[in-house]
């Protein structure tokens, strides 16, 4: 974490954005991936955020696939979010 954290101060969003947006979506998977050894929320957040923040410079127009990949990985850090903050009981909308 602390690696795609330093690499954040090279690949800036001035700078290379698009370089910007992957860091952190990597940095937004190890953020999940280190929420597995916990059972707090602080991780799950802080990749909520890096995903979002990513999505603000990778835009479906600039780069689909990789849009639609950070999309996909936003939903799961929300999903897992959701349950945690539910007790682990998942929650359905009823139409």
């Amino acid at each position: 974490m602390a690696a795609y954290r330093a690499a954040l101060e090279v690949r800036t969003r001035d700078g290379v954005p698009l370089d910007w947006a992957a860091t952190q979506n990597h940095l937004g998977g190890t953020l999940l991936a280190l929420d597995e050894l916990g059972s707090g929320t602080a991780n799950l957040a802080a990749a909520v955020r890096a995903f979002r923040a990513a999505l603000g410079e990778m835009t479906r127009d600039r780069a689909p696939l990789q849009w639609a990949t950070m999309q996909h990985n936003l939903g799961d850090a929300l999903r897992m979010l959701g349950e945690r903050k539910a007790g682990g009981r998942i929650c359905r909308r009823r139409s």
